[in-house]
C-alpha cells in the first residue's frame, strides 16, 4: 500500500498524518525518533559534557595564553588540544543536541555542511595534536641531552600549523559533499548526510579511520612505550636545584616514576576507548552498510548512535584533566587563581616531572 493510498484512507477517517503514525497499522510508513525520556537523558549527558569541557579547556587556554612562563613547547601543544576540544564542545555538541531534540534536520544545508565538517575537523586536529604531544614527551624523556633551547615556541606553532592545515584539507570533502535529503512517507522527513557516491563514502571512511585512529594509536603506543621503558629503567634523577647534580632515587621519586607510568598508560587507554565505538559504528554504517544502524531506524539504534558520539566527545573534558590538571605548574596557577595567592615558582626536578612539563624555554 502506497503512502498516497494511506493518506486518502486517513482523510476519509478525518485523521491527520501525525495521528495516522500513532496507529500500529501504519507504523511502517512513519519514522519515529527518540522518546521524550531518552531525549531528556541524552540532552542532560551532553549538557554535562559541554559544561565540564568548556570550563576545563577555558582554564587551560587562559593560563597558557596570558602567562609568559607557561608558553613552553609542550604547553603550546596542550593549548592547541584545548582549542580543538573547545571546538567540539561549543560547535559539535550543540549540533548533536539539535539532532536529539528534533528528529528532522532543521538547520538547513549550511548547518548540515558545517556540522559534519567542524565535527570531523575538531576530531582530526585533536588526535593529530595528541601525536605531537607524544613526540615531544618522547624527546624530553628518551633524549634529554639534546638541546631544547634550539627549539622555541615558534617551532611548536609551526607544528600546529601543519596539524591544522592537514586537518582542514583532510576533512574538507565532508563540507563539500554533505547536504540535506528529504524522505516523504506519510510525513516529510529531512536528514543531513553525505551525498557523494557510495564507493567514495567507503573509501573516505577507511582513509579517515586509518589516518585518525589506527596510525595515531600505533604511533602514540610506540612513543609512550619507549617513554615507559625509559622511566622504568631510571636509576638516577636530576637534583632539585639549577645544577646538574645527581642523587639516588628516593622513595618519593619511585612513587613519581610509577605515577608517570600510570598517567601514560591512562593516556593511551583514554584515546583508544573514547574513539573506538565511534569508528566501529562508522564502519558499520558506511563501509559494511548495515541498514539497522541507519538514520531512520528504531529508537534503540538512534540512542546507540548518540551514545557513541557522547563517548567520543567525553575526551574533551578528560584531556584537560590528563594534560593540564596533572601538570604541576598548571595546577599551581589554577590554585593561585582560586585562592588569590602569590605564585611560588619552582622548576620540576625529576624526569617524571619533566614528562609532565619541560623546563621553561
Amino acid at each position: 500500500m502506497s503512502a498516497d493510498v494511506i493518506q486518502i484512507f486517513l482523510d476519509q477517517l478525518n485523521l491527520t498524518a501525525e495521528e495516522g503514525c500513532e496507529l500500529e497499522e501504519f507504523s511502517d510508513y512513519c519514522l519515529k525518533g527518540l522518546s521524550y525520556q531518552l531525549r531528556f537523558i541524552l540532552c542532560t549527558l551532553f549538557g554535562i559534557t559541554f559544561l565540564f569541557a568548556f570550563i576545563g579547556n577555558s582554564v587551560i587556554i587562559y593560563i597558557i595564553t596570558f602567562n609568559r612562563r607557561m608558553r613552553t613547547i609542550t604547553n603550546i601543544l596542550v593549548a592547541s588540544l584545548a582549542v580543538a576540544d573547545m571546538l567540539i564542545a561549543c560547535v559539535c555538541i550543540p549540533f548533536t543536541v539539535v539532532e536529539i531534540i528534533s528528529f528532522n534536520w532543521i538547520l538547513g544545508t549550511i548547518g548540515c555542511k558545517l556540522g559534519n565538517y567542524l565535527t570531523a575537523l575538531a576530531i582530526a586536529a585533536s588526535i593529530l595534536t595528541l601525536i605531537c604531544i607524544a613526540g615531544d614527551r618522547y624527546q624530553v624523556i628518551c633524549h634529554p641531552h639534546q638541546d631544547r633551547k634550539i627549539k622555541t615556541s615558534w617551532h611548536a606553532l609551526g607544528y600546529l600549523a601543519i596539524v591544522w592545515i592537514f586537518s582542514i584539507l583532510l576533512t574538507l570533502p565532508l563540507f563539500i559533499f554533505s547536504d540535506t535529503e528529504k524522505v516523504i512517507l506519510l510525513l516529510e522527513y529531512t536528514f543531513c548526510k553525505e551525498t557523494w557516491a557510495e564507493v567514495y563514502i567507503k573509501s573516505y571512511t577507511i582513509l579517515f579511520t586509518v589516518i585518525l585512529y589506527i596510525l595515531p594509536f600505533l604511533v602514540i603506543f610506540v612513543l609512550y612505550s619507549k617513554v615507559v621503558g625509559q622511566l622504568w629503567q631510571l636509576k638516577e634523577t636530576f637534583s632539585g636545584g639549577g645544577g646538574n647534580g645527581i642523587s639516588s632515587v628516593t622513595t618519593g621519586n619511585v612513587k613519581k616514576k610509577k605515577r608517570a607510568i600510570k598517567v601514560l598508560i591512562l593516556i593511551v587507554l583514554v584515546f583508544v576507548l573514547s574513539w573506538l565505538p565511534y569508528h566501529v559504528l562508522t564502519w558499520i554504517r558506511f563501509v559494511l552498510k548495515t541498514k539497522k544502524f541507519g538514520f531512520d531506524d528504531s529508537s534503540r539504534n538512534l540512542f546507540l548512535m548518540f551514545i557513541v558520539k557522547l563517548i567520543g566527545f567525553s575526551s574533551t573534558f578528560v584531556n584537560p584533566i590528563m594534560y593540564g590538571l596533572m601538570n604541576t605548574n598548571l595546577k599551581r596557577y589554577i590554585m593561585v587563581g582560586i585562592n588569590c595567592r602569590k605564585i611560588k615558582q619552582s622548576a620540576p626536578s625529576t624526569k617524571e616531572e619533566l614528562m609532565m612539563l619541560p623546563p621553561e624555554q
